[in-house]
């Protein structure tokens, strides 16, 4: 790994009581206006579909507070952090994010860069808060991208292990000591959009099933693959791997799907469980969830029209219900992602 040469701004840095911050994460090239809290409609039976709709203030997510968070990818780069009013905390970005930026309960953030054929991914640690946030670089050898692929997906493991995905698929493991190497024994096609670890060594992602979407499950250290029908897109999973999520279109319509990991032996095939919980907008397409470390609540955003960032809500998950917790609109940005940050000051 080297070291990234960016300085942090001295700006206010952003203040938390509880363990973990539902960040609201945007990347944007445009002024983004301060988003309007808004309420979501409260579910009703087992398996919800949940339509957002402002009808009574947000209460404050039991893991966290929100804040707003925005990718700036022109000069000057920045990470801006803002919880409620005032100014928000500014740190400096070594390069432009090609994607979602992607967090750890252990405090690490990171987002990958580069253009076609190759990559950097970028990880920085949040131990002396957001002010003193400083990034190592771990750029992919040459011939480990395709020629026409970019670094995009960033995915934080245990005990500093990562994983990577290009726009095309391609899966990249990242070692603690900035070794990286490519895993090339894959189930079925894989479909970009992101990945979650299920334990340390267990890697959740989308490939192409015999009906549709399925999520695949990679043994990282032994090479072995096995498929899990009846999955989806861009997975999630808590940190200990006992609740994943997914997105799966329906129509035109993304739907956000909750429940258990694979059943038994992770990487045998077999299908995933049926989920317990769903959630959709009327008027948007769902995308991107992310549960927090220790799945008691789910960021998603929502997409509108031409598939441009409509808002992002976070869900309490208990008793087969999704408590609405926030809903931040993000009209206006480039790109937006949630992220759980650990241990903001």
């Amino acid at each position: 790994m080297r070291p990234a040469s960016a300085a942090p701004a001295t700006l206010p840095v952003v203040r938390a009581a509880a363990a973990f911050v539902a960040a609201a994460l945007v990347l944007a090239t445009c002024a983004i206006p301060p988003p309007t809290p808004g309420a979501v409609a409260s579910p009703s039976g087992a398996s919800p579909t949940v339509a957002p709709g402002a009808t009574s203030s947000p209460s404050p997510a039991t893991a966290g507070l929100p804040a707003l968070v925005t990718w700036e990818r022109r000069a000057p780069r920045s990470l801006l952090v803002a919880h409620g009013p005032g100014d928000p905390a500014t740190v400096a970005l070594p390069e432009s994010a090609n994607g979602p930026p992607a967090s750890a309960p252990d405090g690490r953030l990171a987002f990958a860069t580069g253009g076609l054929g190759g990559g950097v991914v970028h990880v920085g640690s949040l131990a002396n808060g957001l002010a003193a946030l400083g990034w190592t670089s771990v750029e992919i050898p040459g011939g480990m991208i395709g020629p026409e692929e970019a670094l995009r997906w960033v995915c934080l493991g245990p005990a500093g292990r990562l994983a990577a995905q290009t726009d095309g698929g391609g899966l990249l493991v990242v070692e603690p000591d900035g070794s990286v190497r490519a895993f090339e024994r894959h189930v079925g096609v894989p479909r970009p959009g992101g990945c979650a670890w299920l334990d340390g060594r267990h890697l959740l992602y989308a490939v192409e099933g015999r009906a549709g979407p399925a999520l695949a499950v990679a043994d990282v250290d032994s090479d072995v693959a096995s498929v899990h029908e009846r999955g989806g897109d861009a997975p999630t999973a808590s940190a200990d791997g006992t609740r994943v999520a997914y997105v799966r279109r329906e129509g035109a319509r993304g739907l956000v799907l909750v429940g258990g990991p694979p059943s038994g032996d992770p990487a045998a095939p077999g299908a995933m469980p049926p989920p317990d919980l769903r959630l959709s907008m009327p008027l948007g397409d769902a995308d991107r969830p992310v549960l927090s470390p220790d799945g008691s609540l789910l960021g998603v955003l929502f997409r509108g029209e031409g598939r441009r960032p409509l808002a992002l809500a976070v869900y309490a998950l208990a008793n087969g219900r999704a408590e609405p917790q926030t809903w931040l609109d993000v009209t206006g940005a480039d790109d937006a992602a949630i992220a759980w940050l650990a241990g903001v000051p």
